[in-house]
């Protein structure tokens, strides 16, 4: 079962944060998604997998795509089946997921940190 987001860009989300860095973002639907997928940068899934890597520990290519999925069920295997990768955050306790923004948002800060040396060196004080 899958729902089309009718989700836009409308000038709430594109004014999240004030003098910030702004990543390119898009949203397709499923069926659009499955359609253009090999045409897209790497696909990296933040899902837990049994191959998932540990975001803190993989390189993240310059060029990639976040795909995450709904809070309820996840990615699906179609999606999942697409993506060239997939990584998970490690966490603490017993809990085995986050919700979803704060999972991209994470993921999205190391890519960040990862292909910006200022950032880098700023928070290792290298």
């Amino acid at each position: 079962q899958h729902s089309t987001n009718n989700f836009t860009l409308d000038k709430n989300i594109q004014r999240l944060s004030r003098n910030t860095a702004h990543i390119k973002n898009s949203y397709l639907s499923y069926d659009d998604f499955i359609k253009q997928s090999s045409t897209l940068p790497a696909l990296i899934a933040i899902e837990l997998t049994s191959t998932a890597g540990n975001i803190l520990e993989t390189a993240l290519p310059a060029e990639c795509c976040f795909v995450v999925g709904s809070e309820r069920h996840g990615i699906s295997e179609e999606i999942l089946n697409c993506c060239t990768s997939a990584v998970y955050i490690p966490m603490y306790g017993v809990n085995g997921s986050m919700n979803v923004s704060h999972a991209l948002a994470l993921c999205l800060y190391e890519w960040h940190r990862q292909h910006t040396p200022e950032l880098t060196k700023s928070l290792t004080g290298d």
